[in-house]
């Protein structure tokens, strides 16, 4: 960026002669100046120093655009020393306060960082969570496609536990068999022994199976001498989804599916 002279606004060559107040770096045109050849080549080494008119403490005649640059003096007055001084304080106060500023910013910033890192923290665990259940969910599922429940089968009022298994395995393979299913893995009476029979839960060995009881599942009912019901084995959470396609049918013999 090109220079410009502070007093007749024009600009400075890259070369020439032009000086700078050593105070508020402020340029001109040495013709403004009355220094000697010597005194300017002292200037450019750096041998002396100049200040401009308003940062000089000497009087100067406004109306003499050749004083507008003033000599420094060779030695410093005490005055001189104490007004620099007195800068140099203020600029290091200044710099001080924003400082301060500074690391007050940088402390908020820290805690800001650490609550951000406390949040992912929280959602990290919670993802986990959550994954670690819908992986859950799903097995559960998979594992229960496998399953009906079957309702309303009367329970064998023999004392043998092997009995009474081999019964429900019995009642249940009569019933299914127009699916021509013969593969029961196991029969389990579930729920707490009560007025009414509990449910069995019958386990197929794959998911097939339970897919041809369903396609049958209208002859089954209506062949069964007992008002029976199926439902599928679906998990609590399935059961309490608002959104979930229900499967049940009332059939008009009385049956009903849930």
């Amino acid at each position: 960026m090109s220079l410009s002279c502070n007093l007749c606004k024009t600009k400075l060559g890259k070369t020439g002669y032009k000086v700078r107040c050593n105070d508020c770096d402020r340029w001109f045109h040495k013709k403004y100046i009355s220094i000697s050849d010597l005194d300017f080549e002292n200037l450019r080494k750096g041998v002396d120093h100049l200040l401009c008119e308003s940062c000089c403490a000497e009087d100067v005649d406004e109306g003499d655009p050749t004083m507008i640059l003033s000599k420094r003096p060779s030695k410093l007055t005490l005055e001189d020393l104490m007004n620099k001084l007195n800068k140099m304080e203020a600029k290091y106060n200044k710099l001080l306060d924003e400082l301060d500023r500074a690391a007050a910013e940088n402390k908020l910033l820290k805690t800001e960082l650490g609550e951000c890192k406390e949040e992912m923290a929280i959602l990290d665990e919670k993802l986990d969570r959550n994954t670690d259940d819908i992986v859950a969910q799903i097995r559960e599922r998979e594992h229960r496609a496998r399953n009906i429940i079957v309702h309303d089968l009367s329970e064998s009022a023999s004392a043998s536990l092997e009995e009474k298994i081999q019964h429900d395995i019995n009642v249940i393979s009569k019933l299914v068999e127009l699916a021509n299913i013969r593969d029961i893995e196991r029969v389990i009476r579930i729920e707490k022994r009560g007025a009414h029979a509990r449910p069995i839960k019958v386990v197929f060995s794959n998911q097939g199976l339970v897919g041809n009881i369903w396609r049958n599942v209208s002859q089954i009912l209506n062949n069964s001498r007992s008002k029976v019901s199926i439902q599928d084995d679906r998990t609590d959470q399935q059961r309490s989804a608002p959104t979930l396609v229900k499967c049940r049918m009332n059939w008009i013999s009385g049956s009903r599916l849930v």
